[in-house]
């Protein structure tokens, strides 16, 4: 049988062997032969015993950004002295260490969750542990022991327990999300509904205000249609109409006679009257076949349309977003169901363990 153990051992940091700094000019040396723009710290990392959790720390209390570069955030002419500070003072952590019993941290992430009814809910989730409170984990949540051994201990033995916590929550925040998604959707066709809506309401208003306009232009696109003239002619026609300022001319922005069209840029004639108006200039397409009033119905009998549609939607996605929410509280109660049972259940020997059957076809188990 194949057997991979996973021993989890004490670290008692009071080991005979010394830790000792590297001379200060194979230091120097070791960064002028560095890339530009390489992290400080992987540059320092093999020279010394201290580990990177102990050179970000000593970095960014001698002033020295996390992830610093040289070159760029590091300049060995003007920084190197404060460096060697720095090394000084982690070979002084290390040295205390050995010395005496140094506490335990665990630092953690808070992760949060959104309940059904729209409140902030969270847990901490064990990130890694530590014999200090390193100067990079100040501002994280963190759990603090009288020992390195406690933290140790603490850390692997909520191991299992924060997996299945932390597998639960992102279950929840699967349900929760695809409701919200639902609960978006149904605004957006809603919002999308009330804006052509409005949109259609005020062209059709547009279009009544500019009667007179509106139909002369009809006319005069008919008129040229009518006398067989090629479209490119009327549009040469047109434009030396708009060149001469006339009125009609002017409006007319684009020749959409493949659809029998032509879009016109209306503005609201009253627009300096006393009478407040809300009325924007707009582009507004123009159905050739009918007068000023029958292209303005038709506005008025989109908007009334879309009006029909807005409530049926109201009324469907209503339902669906009942039948949505029905679901994610089923969901998220037998999420909590299944996370209770799991953490109360214990967990056997053997199902730690990966079991196989090898080419010789004997029983094999890897443990991690």
């Amino acid at each position: 049988m194949i057997f991979r153990f996973a021993v989890k051992e004490k670290y008692p940091l009071d080991r005979a062997h010394s830790t000792t700094m590297p001379p200060t000019d194979v230091i120097h040396e070791h960064i002028q032969k560095a890339k530009e723009g390489n992290s400080l710290k992987k540059v320092l990392n093999p020279l010394l015993e201290f580990g990177s959790a102990v050179i970000d720390h000593v970095l960014l209390k001698a002033g020295f950004s996390l992830g610093c570069k040289i070159g760029k955030d590091f300049h060995i002419t003007e920084d190197m002295p404060r460096l060697i500070l720095a090394l000084e003072d982690a070979n002084n952590i290390m040295d205390y260490a050995k010395k005496n019993v140094s506490k335990g941290y665990i630092i953690q992430k808070k992760e949060s969750k959104l309940t059904q009814n729209g409140k902030e809910d969270f847990i901490f989730a064990n990130i890694e542990f530590h014999p200090f409170l390193f100067e990079q984990y100040n501002n994280q949540p963190y759990k603090e022991f009288d020992s390195f051994d406690a933290a140790v201990d603490e850390y692997f033995s909520m191991m299992e327990g924060q997996k299945i916590d932390l597998k639960a929550l992102q279950q929840e925040r699967e349900a929760l999300q695809k409701l919200e998604r639902v609960r978006k959707d149904h605004s957006q066709r809603l919002i999308s509904l009330e804006k052509t809506q409005e949109l259609d309401k005020q062209k059709a208003e547009l279009i009544s205000r500019n009667q007179i306009l509106v139909d002369n232009a009809i006319l005069a696109i008919q008129s040229a249609l009518a006398n067989q003239m090629s479209w490119p002619d009327i549009q040469v026609l047109l434009k030396e109409a708009q060149a001469r300022g006339d009125p009609v001319a002017s409006a007319i922005k684009q020749l959409k006679l493949e659809t029998n069209h032509v879009a016109l840029m209306l503005h609201d004639p009253y627009e300096d009257s006393d009478e407040e108006s809300k009325l924007k200039p707009m582009m507004i397409d123009i159905d050739l076949a009918h007068t000023a009033f029958s292209n303005a119905k038709k506005y008025y009998s989109q908007k009334k349309s879309a009006a029909k549609k807005q409530q049926k939607t109201i009324e469907s996605q209503g339902k669906a977003l009942k039948s949505a929410e029905k679901k994610t509280k089923q969901t998220l109660k037998e999420v909590q169901t299944i996370h209770t049972i799991n953490k109360l259940r214990k967990t056997y020997w053997f199902e730690k363990f990966y079991w196989f059957i090898t080419s010789e076809n004997y029983l094999g188990m890897f443990f991690f």
